[in-house]
């Protein structure tokens, strides 16, 4: 109640005008005459995702009070000759990247070499990348949507139609027949180069084995395997073994967290790949091979500790240190 009759002394309002003017959340119920930054900052969601979510518009979100205020207040402005920051009266309309750090163009790089000014914007990209990756604001991951009030079959499917715009048909649709599909087999070729040259494992799943390998008595404990524990990429522990057939290929398969001296190991099912049939055929292989080899094995799915990282997380802890026979 105090911050409402602070914003109603700072909007010239009595508490009861002020409250008649608000908008409410929709999702929390929190008041205010505008609630872009609330909806921003509070449910991570934009305002465009807000008013598709709950069917309604932006007068939903700034009020109309504020909207007629601020209106006003342009216009007496106008009248004392100020200029409306703009398009052409705004200094950086249609910049062309001089004033953003990730463009070449930036005005702060002025005087820079070209090798300082690479530095600068990768260390940016990198940045950025891992900042929306820790806020789950990547919109090519299942929990992007999770996070955003999504329940999982809603988040599969808003996933498969984010993937969809990078399918062949929608690049011809966009560019033609011929540019289309040379946009496409480019961007596709990519891809597989970097499914060959990148690391088998996924950033949160290593979120969660770090989070594991951190609990003091699993510190203690011997023979502990995962890909980022260890002087090089891919550190998992691994099987090679043979089919029956002597002359095939060995195979060879990974442990996505394993502990030798416990003979436990942890496997982070993403979303999306652990959905394949092929993929869940090979999982129901692999459970039964470590079955043989007396490995006990728990599953952990990617939308369940997207939910509850602690939950999870305390749940696996459990499990290592339990009993053999529980």
């Amino acid at each position: 109640m105090d911050r409402i009759k602070r914003y109603a002394r700072d909007a010239k309002l009595s508490v009861e005008e002020y409250l008649a003017n608000c908008n409410t959340c929709k999702i929390c119920g929190y008041q205010s005459l505008s609630l872009a930054n609330h909806i921003r900052t509070k449910h991570n969601m934009t305002t465009k995702e807000y008013c598709e979510k709950f069917n309604c518009d932006k007068t939903e979100i700034i009020s109309n009070y504020l909207s007629n205020r601020l209106s006003n207040a342009q216009k007496e402005l106008q009248k004392k000759g100020h200029k409306t920051i703009f398009q052409t009266n705004n200094p950086a309309y249609n910049h062309k990247g001089s004033y953003s750090p990730f463009s070449r163009k930036f005005i702060k790089y002025q005087g820079l070499s070209e090798e300082e000014i690479t530095e600068k914007i990768k260390s940016l990209l990198k940045t950025s990348a891992k900042h929306r990756a820790e806020n789950h604001n990547q919109n090519n991951k299942i929990d992007y949507y999770i996070k955003r009030g999504c329940s999982l079959e809603e988040a599969k499917q808003k996933l498969q139609e984010r993937q969809k715009t990078l399918s062949l048909n929608s690049c011809i649709q966009k560019y033609g027949e011929i540019e289309g599909y040379n946009i496409w087999n480019d961007r596709h070729n990519r891809w597989l180069n970097s499914i060959k040259n990148n690391q088998r494992y996924s950033k949160i799943s290593q979120e969660l084995f770090q989070s594991i390998h951190k609990h003091p008595k699993i510190k203690k404990l011997d023979g502990i395997h995962y890909a980022i524990f260890g002087p090089k990429l891919n550190n998992e522990y691994s099987f090679t073994f043979y089919n029956e057939d002597k002359n095939s290929e060995p195979v060879t398969i990974f442990l996505d967290f394993y502990i030798s001296s416990i003979n436990k190991c942890i496997e982070f099912d993403g979303d999306y790949w652990h959905s394949l049939d092929v993929v869940k055929q090979k999982d129901v292989l692999k459970d039964k091979f470590l079955s043989s080899m007396g490995i006990k094995v728990l599953r952990i799915k990617e939308a369940d500790y997207c939910k509850n990282p602690t939950k999870i997380t305390r749940k696996c802890i459990r499990w290592l240190l339990s009993d053999d026979n529980k």
